[in-house]
């Protein structure tokens, strides 16, 4: 999404419109793309992914709803880039040769934002260094000499004038490279189709290598491809997407000239997967009797969707999930809030933690099939929710009043129905004598 319709976006959602408090992260994707997303849970908890974003782009901006309250979109427009440029000083400031100087061109830039054509915001807002790229445009220290002024005013004009020629010099620069890329691309293409056919369409392509056969498990896609124009004809690789963006990672890549080799290379990454997906059935079913058990619509509250998720135990669409991981220990999740929680906002996003194995994680509203009814809740279900309400009770301070029940302060307010029946579980479970295997699972 580019910044302009990126704008008009977030200008729509709720928090913003109400002038909410709750902080959100804004960020540009590794391939360019502006986002945004909730950054905290409903007890102030920061997401573990806000590091990993921080990580990918040291220039994500941390806002509140309140920061836009009421306000134009050319204030916001101008605001969010504006912080991108602080942040960015923020991080040289100590690098440069002049402190002095890149302050004076951060605070110039900040003041005159507002006067940039569109072009130029257009620009800046796809770089992923906008200072410096200012830096390199400006040929002039705009240093004042006066210690007061936080950068030489009567400079500034001309620095206006720098920044928009370079800019046009700069979009026309790209303009030719697209139609050279766009020319190239169709030399190769009217080569390809006078050779035979060696990709077939609807087929996947790694590193030049088409795909022979490829299957998921255990979250990862096992590949083995075909390259006729290399010495080692085969490619066999494993595949992950277990972060913040879905970019795909490479666990494994080997190559080589022997079909046979890379057959059997593939069958043991097929073998392995399936083997730690077994074991960790096995460790869920020792620890709290998981069944395959599949949830539908059937086990959900009638409309629950209709209402605010968070809080809420929500099940995942099964089809959303891998083949192997469609059952009710994958399906269940509690919402921690999102965009996406509330049936009236702009945005899809729902956060999520699991309530097998807390883990935090992201789904879109249209995956989620409904709000658990808690009455059809499978038994493993129940006793981890009287763990998590076990751990939100505190303890009594006297027992003055033994007949009077200490009042319990809980995360999950929708879930008092289902307390007393989840607490008998949890009772009953503690009183048996099964040995419990080690909790542990080994991770790839």
């Amino acid at each position: 999404m580019d910044y302009s319709d990126f704008i008009e976006k977030i200008m729509k959602i709720p928090e913003i419109q109400n002038g909410s408090d709750k902080p959100f992260l804004i960020y540009r994707s590794q391939h360019g793309d502006w986002h945004y997303c909730e950054a905290q849970n409903q007890d102030g908890e920061t997401y573990e992914w806000v590091e990993e974003i921080l990580e990918s782009d040291p220039l994500a901006t941390m806002f509140k709803g309140s920061d836009f309250y009421e306000n134009s979109y050319p204030y916001v427009y101008d605001k969010i880039l504006s912080e991108r440029l602080l942040a960015e000083y923020d991080q040289t400031k100590f690098l440069k040769a002049s402190v002095s100087e890149r302050f004076a061109l951060v605070y110039f830039a900040v003041e005159h934002i507002d006067s940039f054509s569109s072009d130029v915001t257009s620009y800046l807002a796809q770089v992923n260094r906008p200072l410096d790229a200012l830096d390199e445009m400006i040929p002039f220290s705009l240093k004042s000499s006066s210690p007061d002024d936080g950068y030489d005013e009567d400079k500034a004009q001309e620095a206006l004038k720098q920044v928009e020629r370079q800019v046009a010099v700069r979009l026309n620069n790209l303009k030719k490279e697209a139609v050279a890329i766009d020319n190239a691309l169709k030399d190769v293409n009217n080569v390809q189709s006078q050779q035979a056919s060696k990709h077939t369409p609807g087929k996947r392509n790694f590193h030049g290598y088409e795909e022979i056969s490829s299957l998921y498990v255990n979250r990862r896609l096992i590949f083995i491809g075909e390259n006729r124009g290399d010495e080692e004809l085969y490619l066999v690789g494993e595949y992950k997407w277990d972060n913040p963006f879905g970019a795909m990672q490479s666990v494994y890549a080997g190559f080589t000239g022997d079909y046979i080799e890379a057959l059997d290379k593939f069958s043991e990454l097929v073998e392995n997967n399936i083997r730690l997906v077994i074991k960790e059935r096995e460790a869920r079913k020792g620890l709290y009797g998981v069944e395959p058990l599949l949830l539908t619509a059937a086990d959900c509250i009638p409309n629950g969707l209709n209402k605010k998720l968070t809080g809420k135990v929500i099940v995942i669409k099964h089809d959303v999930l891998m083949r192997e991981y469609q059952r009710s220990d994958f399906q269940l999740k509690i919402c921690t809030g999102g965009f996406g929680a509330s049936p009236d906002a702009s945005g899809s996003a729902v956060f999520c933690t699991d309530l097998f194995t807390g883990e935090n994680s992201r789904y879109e509203r249209h995956d989620i099939l409904g709000v658990a009814d808690m009455e059809k809740l499978p038994k493993w279900a129940k006793l981890k929710l009287s763990e998590l309400i076990d751990k939100t009770v505190p303890p009594q301070k006297t027992a003055t009043k033994p007949k009077e029940k200490a009042k319990k302060s809980s995360l999950f307010d929708q879930l008092d129905e289902a307390k007393v029946e989840a607490a008998a579980l949890n009772a009953e479970r503690k009183n048996t004598t099964v040995t419990k295997k080690q909790k542990g699972l080994e991770v790839d």
